[in-house]
Formats: C-alpha cells, structure tokens, sequence
C-alpha cells in the first residue's frame, strides 16, 4: 500500500509497520506498532489513546493523552 499527503493515520488489529517517505513529513498517528521516518524532518503526534510502538529516524515525536511506550529503534 502506498499512500502520498495523508495527515492522520489508524492502525488496524494486527501489526501495522509504516515507513515515511523522503522529503518531511508531518503525521498524527493512531494504534501503530513501528513507524520510520523518511529523509528530511518528520512530526508526528501520537494520539489520545496511548501508544507502544517502535520509532526510527524520526526528528519530532510528541506524545499523545495517554501513556506512550517508545522504544527507538537502531537508526536513532
């Protein structure tokens, strides 16, 4: 699946590992387990519900309402 300038994204039941594309990026995301950013700086906001997941090459992570569990991933 390859989706181009969506703003929000919701992850599903199983496990929803996301890549970031080059150039920046600026997300809110929702029940993601891993999530790589891409070249240039990536935002992205966690939402209300809480998050575990796992981060990499990421520039900007605000947590969200809820208890968020980041583990960083090998590439920082």
């Amino acid at each position: 699946l390859t989706v181009s300038l969506v703003e929000s994204l919701v992850g599903g039941a199983g496990t929803d590992a996301i890549t970031l594309a080059s150039g920046g990026n600026t997300v809110s995301v929702t029940l993601l387990e891993s999530l790589t950013g891409g070249a240039g700086t990536d935002q992205i906001t966690l939402g209300s519900v809480g998050s575990t997941m796992t981060v990499a090459a990421l520039e900007v992570l605000v947590g969200g309402a809820g208890t968020d569990s980041i583990t960083l991933g090998t590439s920082g």
